[in-house]
C-alpha cells in the first residue's frame, strides 16, 4: 500500500526555526514525511470505466491529426517538438521563448555554446524529446538503460551535467526545506528503495494492459512519485510520455504538445499529481478514485493537443503560402529551397544552412539575399564567431503567439541582445527561483532575502504567481 512515513534529521543537521514558523508544520522541526509509492505491478492497478473511452477519444484525435498533417511530417516535427520541449521547460519555471530557443540552436549548429542559459537547458528538453521518441520507435522492450539516456542528453544541457543518467543518492524533495519551514511540497521515497521501483515500472511500461495513453498517463504520475534523479525529473518524466505513445503505436512521426497544453493549466496538473499519490490499499477501487483527476486530465489534454497543434499549423501554413507568393524565384531554386527548411530551421547562420543543403556556401548566401530582400528573412542584431543569424519572423511570431500563455511577461525581455544575454539569464534564474519560493509560502522580505534582492524586487518578480487558481496576496 502506498504509504508515509516520519524520518528525523540528525540533531546538528536540522534547519533553524521560529517559533512561529514551528507552529505551522504538520511534524515537529527537523522531521519529515516521505511517500512511499506501491509498485505498479505488486497488486495491479484498478480501472475506472471511463479512462478507456477518454484514452480512446484522445487516440483518435491523434491519428486524425495525423493523417491530415502526414504531408510535411518534417515542419510538424520540429514545431511540436519545440513547443512540447519549451512548455515541459515553463512548468519546471525555465521560461526562454521559442525565438530565444531557436537563436540558441542556431549557435550550437554554428559549433558554439549559447550563453542563454535558459534556452540551453530547453534545447536539452528537446533532445530529450527527441531521444524519447526514438526509443519508442524502436518498439522493443523499454529499459532503465533506456530512462537513464533520457535523462542524461537532458542535464547535459544544464549548469549540472554530472548528476544526468544516475539515480540519485540520497533524499529529493520539491521546494521547501528539509526538516524546516517551509515544509517541502513532497519528499519521494529513500534512494535505497529507487532502483526497485524503476525496474518495477518498466516492466509495468513492457507488460501492461491498459490502453497506451492511461499507461503513459500512469507511468508519468508513478515517475513522479518515485523521482528517481536529483534533478530533471519532471521534464524526464513528460519526455517519457512520448516513448510510451511512440512505443503503443498512438504516434507515428509527430509529438503531440501535451506539456504545451499543461503548462496552461500547471496549478491543476501538479494538483492532480499531488492527489495521485494514494495512501491506502494497492488495487483498491480508491486507488483508482485518487488516479482520476490525473488520468482524466491526461487523457483530456492530450486530445486538446491536437487542436493547439493544427492551430499552430494552420498558421504556419498561411505563412508559406505568403511566402509563395512574395519569392520571385522559380520553383526547385535554391531560394525556395531555403525557405521551405524555414519552418523547422526559423534562425540560422548561412554556413548551417549551406550545411543542411548541401550546396556551395556561395550559392547559399545568394538564396539567403533573395530571401531578405523579399522580406522572409531578416539579419540578427550581432554576430556569433563573425557569423551572421538570420531568422524567420514570421514563423518565430506564429511560435509566439502559440505559446505567449504559458511565458511570464515583464520578467525577460523576449528578445536580449547578445551583450546582455549573460545578465538577463541570471536574472531570469532568480526570477524562477523566487517564484518557487513564493508559492512555497514565503513572504516577499523573506524570497528578497533568500536570493540577495530587494522586497520590491521580489513583488515585481512574482507579481502573477498563483496557488490553486487564486492569485496570492502579497504579504
Amino acid at each position: 500500500m502506498g504509504r508515509y512515513t516520519i524520518h528525523q534529521i540528525p540533531a546538528e543537521e536540522a534547519p533553524p526555526i521560529s517559533k512561529n514558523a514551528a507552529r505551522k508544520l504538520d511534524h515537529p522541526p527537523g522531521s519529515f514525511a516521505a511517500y512511499h509509492p506501491d509498485p505498479l505491478l505488486t497488486a495491479g492497478i484498478a480501472t475506472l470505466p471511463h479512462w478507456d473511452s477518454a484514452a480512446r477519444a484522445a487516440e483518435a484525435a491523434i491519428k486524425e491529426f495525423e493523417e491530415q498533417h502526414g504531408d510535411f511530417a518534417s515542419r510538424v516535427g520540429w514545431v511540436l517538438q519545440r513547443s512540447e520541449s519549451v512548455g515541459s521547460s515553463t512548468i519546471e519555471d525555465v521560461n526562454p521563448s521559442l525565438r530565444r530557443v531557436a537563436r540558441a540552436e542556431a549557435v550550437t549548429r554554428g559549433g558554439g555554446n549559447p550563453r542563454d542559459e535558459a534556452a540551453n537547458e530547453a534545447i536539452g528538453s528537446i533532445e530529450a524529446t527527441r531521444l524519447a521518441a526514438e526509443i519508442g520507435d524502436s518498439r522493443g522492450p523499454i529499459t532503465l538503460d533506456d530512462l537513464l539516456a533520457i535523462h542524461a542528453i537532458l542535464m547535459a544541457h544544464t549548469s549540472k551535467p554530472e548528476v544526468g543518467g544516475r539515480l540519485r543518492p540520497s533524499w529529493v524533495r520539491v521546494g521547501g526545506v528539509l526538516g524546516g519551514y517551509p515544509p517541502p511540497a513532497y519528499v519521494a521515497p529513500p534512494a535505497e528503495e529507487v532502483p526497485e521501483l524503476m525496474d518495477d515500472l518498466v516492466e509495468y511500461i513492457n507488460t501492461t494492459n491498459h490502453h497506451p495513453v492511461t499507461a503513459a498517463a500512469v507511468a508519468h504520475v508513478q515517475f513522479e512519485s518515485i523521482h528517481p534523479f536529483r534533478d530533471g525529473n519532471g521534464r524526464a518524466g513528460r519526455a517519457l510520455v512520448q516513448t510510451i505513445l511512440r512505443k503503443g503505436d498512438i504516434t507515428r512521426y509527430t509529438t503531440p504538445p501535451i506539456s504545451a497544453v499543461l503548462a496552461f493549466n500547471r496549478d491543476e496538473y501538479t494538483d492532480a499529481l499531488a492527489e495521485s499519490r494514494f495512501k491506502g490499499r494497492a488495487g483498491s477501487p480508491e486507488q483508482a478514485e485518487s488516479l482520476d483527476s490525473w488520468v482524466s486530465l491526461f487523457s483530456s489534454t492530450t486530445e486538446t493537443s491536437c487542436d493547439y497543434a493544427d492551430g499552430l499549423i494552420a498558421r504556419i501554413d498561411t505563412v508559406t503560402d505568403k511566402w509563395d507568393k512574395n519569392l520571385r524565384s522559380r520553383k526547385g531554386s535554391t531560394a525556395r529551397k531555403v525557405a521551405e527548411r524555414l519552418p523547422e530551421m526559423p534562425v540560422f547562420t548561412v554556413q548551417g544552412m549551406a550545411a543542411q543543403l548541401r550546396i556551395p556556401l556561395a550559392t547559399a548566401y545568394r538564396a539567403t539575399d533573395r530571401l531578405v530582400a523579399a522580406g522572409i528573412v531578416a539579419p540578427v542584431r550581432g554576430k556569433h564567431r563573425g557569423r551572421e543569424l538570420f531568422e524567420a519572423t514570421d514563423i518565430l511570431d506564429v511560435l509566439k503567439a502559440g505559446t505567449e500563455q504559458t511565458e511570464k511577461p515583464g520578467l525577460v525581455p523576449d528578445d536580449p541582445t547578445p551583450q546582455t544575454i549573460d545578465r538577463i539569464a541570471s536574472k531570469e534564474e532568480k526570477a524562477a527561483e523566487a517564484i518557487r519560493l513564493r508559492r512555497q509560502g514565503l513572504t516577499l522580505k523573506e524570497v528578497g532575502e533568500a536570493l540577495g534582492m530587494s522586497t520590491s524586487w521580489a513583488q515585481v518578480a512574482t507579481k502573477d504567481v498563483k496557488r490553486h487558481g487564486k492569485t496570492l496576496r502579497h504579504r
